[in-house]
């Protein structure tokens, strides 16, 4: 079995997990569960497309580009979700901005850009470009922490 399709199975079944329990989530919520709900009926239709394709897809050739398998590279995935949630569950303390000006570098280091404004200038600007957006444009507040 190729790398790519193996990887691709493990990401599908983590993100079903995480939509699973999102759905679980949505239990307690009235009549404004239809929208999550609906969210996350897309994104399991989604998971469910790249499992699906990891089966059904043919073998890469033996020549392949891609790197090899490895147990790092299988857990990408779960990592990526578990930084997630570690973002989700900073917000209600350090507030959104500076969890967002926290974790948009993060990501994007750990994507592989290595150029060190980049991503300080990529979190920067989304966080910027969302208050003025949500904040100043149209008045939703948002979570408040330690710096904003």
């Amino acid at each position: 079995m190729s790398h790519s399709r193996l990887q691709d199975r493990v990401t599908s079944v983590v993100l079903l997990g995480f939509i699973g329990v999102g759905y679980a989530a949505t239990l307690s919520f009235s009549r404004v569960a239809l929208y999550p709900r609906l969210l996350l009926g897309v994104m399991a239709l989604l998971a469910v497309v790249i499992g699906v394709r990891s089966v059904t897809a043919r073998s890469f050739t033996a020549g392949s580009d891609e790197a090899p398998l490895t147990p790092a590279r299988l857990l990408q995935p779960v990592f990526l979700g578990l930084m997630i949630v570690a973002y989700a569950v900073a917000i209600p303390w350090l507030g959104y901005f500076t969890a967002t000006l926290i974790a948009l570098p993060v990501f994007t280091v750990w994507m592989g850009l290595r150029s060190p404004a980049a991503p300080l200038l990529a979190g920067a600007g989304f966080a910027g470009a969302v208050y003025l957006l949500f904040r100043l444009q149209l008045g939703v507040p948002l979570p408040r922490g330690l710096l904003f």
